[in-house]
């Protein structure tokens, strides 16, 4: 159980913010990933919509990997309650024989996996999520920021194929996140980003 705060950050301050996180003794945790994400949703984007709302209690279900390590995927259900965030792992074993190829080839590696075509009978793919992410702590650790950049976005799913090849749109901004555990104490860093960057709080 973790406490997230995040922001929408202009992908043109990303050197300033790296200089600014050095200057306030953060530093890389360890080496940075790209990361890899497949989000499900309803017919109607009941997901995307609770999100946008700002629903206190909800839950996003997605597939993830890191750089090219398709054979580590992994189907999660993020669950937000407030500014609380857990996670909980699902069996792809489950779904052996409901599935979609998705080609994920580019210009480094072949890349075809197969993810599940429905979870619970509701949810269907509906957007990948690919960027570069950079990891920060603080001296005790007891605080973790995670920096996403280079994002790219596509709609994945058609119905009328088994195979699904993505078509990729550049985001024109990057995400920083702050998880920590005590919700007494708020870290300074949180207002220290907002004073000097003027960014508010997003989701």
């Amino acid at each position: 159980m973790r406490f997230e705060r995040k922001f929408i950050v202009a992908e043109s301050l990303r050197g300033d913010l790296r200089s600014f996180l050095s200057i306030n003794s953060f530093k890389k945790e360890y080496p940075s990933r790209e990361i890899t994400s497949i989000y499900y949703d309803s017919d109607d984007f009941e997901k995307f919509h609770e999100s946008e709302e700002g629903v206190q209690n909800r839950i996003k279900i997605r597939l993830r990997f890191y750089n090219s390590e398709i054979e580590k995927i992994k189907l999660e259900k993020k669950i937000k309650s407030s500014e609380i965030g857990t996670k909980e792992y699902i069996n792809l074993d489950n779904f052996k024989k409901d599935y979609l190829y998705l080609d994920l080839t580019d210009h480094k590696n072949k890349k075809v996996i197969k993810i599940p075509k429905t979870i619970e009978n509701i949810y269907i793919p509906a957007l990948i999520v690919k960027y570069s992410r950079d990891y920060y702590t603080n001296q005790d650790k007891s605080i973790r920021i995670t920096y996403d950049y280079k994002l790219v976005f596509s709609n994945i799913y058609n119905r009328k194929s088994q195979r699904i090849i993505p078509f990729y749109i550049p985001g024109s901004f990057s995400v920083i996140e702050i998880k920590y555990n005590n919700i007494l104490v708020q870290p300074a860093i949180i207002g220290l980003i907002s004073d000097k960057f003027n960014l508010n709080i997003s989701r």
